[in-house]
């Protein structure tokens, strides 16, 4: 939803079109097709490339964007690194301050819930 946001920021207006809706932007990303995905100004998704190779977890431990400050706390303090606890805040307002399970519906929840099978598990995600 937040990726959505941020792309659709900048839609060209002079398309003469509206942005996609978040439907048909997350049916576009979930298919696969560049050119689909281009279309709605989905560019690259995935973060997989960061912590995976060939489809295997490379990383130790992976950290939820939502618990950053007291994940880095945590690091922090077992790396004996002093940190302020300070963290940049950039991107604010870009979406509306709306809950993240408005934008689905059952269908399309089913849909990203198939799709995104493999980071919801490892990061403990549900709708």
């Amino acid at each position: 939803m937040s990726f959505y946001h941020w792309r659709i920021k900048r839609w060209d207006k002079k398309r003469g079109e509206s942005p996609p809706s978040f439907a048909e932007f997350a049916r576009a990303v979930i298919s696969g097709d560049r050119k689909r995905i281009r279309a709605v100004n989905g560019g690259n998704f995935s973060n997989r490339p960061f912590y995976e190779i060939n489809g295997t977890l490379a990383v130790d431990h992976v950290y939820r964007f939502e618990d950053l400050h007291s994940e880095l706390q945590a690091v922090f303090h077992r790396l004996e690194i002093p940190w302020d606890g300070d963290l940049p805040h950039t991107k604010g307002n870009v979406r509306p301050k709306r809950s993240y399970r408005e934008y689905y519906d059952q269908a399309l929840r089913q849909e990203c819930e198939r799709a995104f099978a493999r980071e919801m598990e490892l990061f403990g995600y549900e709708f």
